[in-house]
């Protein structure tokens, strides 16, 4: 029988309830990238399956998702996108300063994918990724290995901090969660009715949390989106009215033209004359 002294000391534990285990994170790849108007990439990476973290910081940027459409990302958020769907990103505006990550995962992924996350910059994050990227460059695997960990605690903290930030205001968070599913039925079409019923809420109240939080009515919304991301089709230059037309669930070309010439002032067929 083992005997103990019985402690004199100031002891504490923590204990899980329950097995705390994640999911391993494999980082290949770092970027720190601040760029200006001209800022543009085109690719096709279509065989590759790894996946990628865009952490903007300051300014704003869009990104095309192949089958799904564009995705705005504005500063202070976070987007985790597939390498093989994207086909396109630049700058919007003057400038855009992000992280863009490159990893494989195994297991469930702890975040939402092709979906934008609001997420503050923390206090040390600009230290951790300065950690990260040094890392990454060293022949020593031990290092290489240390900069997947540092990553991985980067993404949980994230998740953290978005999912506290998403609890801080309820209606805050039904907003986004219908604004999450207008970028997705921009083709289909996004009903009031079904806003509202997405929202568990009543047609006149939904409208009136949408008009707090948004500043405009949830149709003006959808249809803003819309236009915006028929404009951002034009400026390809590689698509029809018609093409666009259907892409986006315009009833006809002639709709599509008429409205995108009300709101921009201008006609499709001269947006990328223009740009």
């Amino acid at each position: 029988m083992i005997k103990s002294k019985k402690s004199t000391g100031n002891n504490e534990c923590s204990k899980a309830p329950g097995t705390a285990s994640i999911n391993a994170m494999n980082l290949s790849c770092v970027w720190k990238v601040d760029e200006g108007p001209g800022y543009d990439c085109k690719w096709d990476r279509s065989k590759q399956l790894e996946l990628v973290a865009i952490r903007t910081l300051e300014g704003n940027g869009r990104i095309f998702i192949r089958d799904m459409g564009i995705i705005e990302i504005p500063s202070q958020s976070l987007l985790f996108v597939e390498m093989n769907r994207i086909s396109r990103y630049h700058t919007v505006g003057e400038r855009w300063y992000f992280w863009w990550f490159e990893f494989t995962v195994s297991g469930p992924l702890p975040f939402p994918l092709h979906s934008l996350m609001h997420v503050k910059q923390g206090n040390g994050e600009e230290k951790k990724m300065r950690e990260i990227f040094l890392d990454l460059l060293r022949e020593s695997r031990r290092l290489r290995c240390r900069a997947s960990a540092l990553f991985t605690s980067m993404v949980y903290n994230w998740s953290s901090l978005w999912g506290s930030e998403k609890n801080l205001t309820p209606s805050r968070k039904t907003v986004e969660r219908v604004i999450s599913l207008i970028h997705q039925r921009l083709q289909t079409g996004f009903s009031i009715k079904e806003m509202s019923k997405v929202a568990c809420m009543s047609e006149r109240g939904f409208r009136h949390i949408f008009i707090a939080e948004t500043g405009i009515p949830p149709k003006k919304y959808f249809d803003k989106i819309r236009l915006e991301q028929a404009r951002n089709l034009f400026e390809l230059g590689i698509y029809s009215v018609s093409e666009v037309a259907d892409r986006l669930g315009y009833a006809n070309p002639f709709h599509l033209s008429k409205t995108f010439k009300t709101h921009f002032g201008i006609a499709p067929s001269k947006v990328s004359e223009k740009d």
